[in-house]
């Protein structure tokens, strides 16, 4: 799976954004490691992420 943010392969990809569609199913664009920590200390990032991004953490 390719990096939404900085384009290089995610061995561990993380879900960043759910993008809802008017018609058919939902997607979602996924990051690795590194751009998936910088999307969840944005401020508008949403509660799932973070809560997502701080068990990987406590798994390590």
């Amino acid at each position: 799976m390719t990096c939404c943010r900085c384009g290089r392969a995610a061995e561990v990809p993380v879900l960043v954004r759910i993008i809802e569609t008017i018609s058919g199913p939902m997607r979602g664009n996924y990051a690795c490691l590194p751009c998936g920590q910088w999307f969840g200390s944005r401020a508008d990032a949403p509660d799932w992420l973070k809560r997502d991004l701080l068990a990987r953490e406590s798994a390590q």
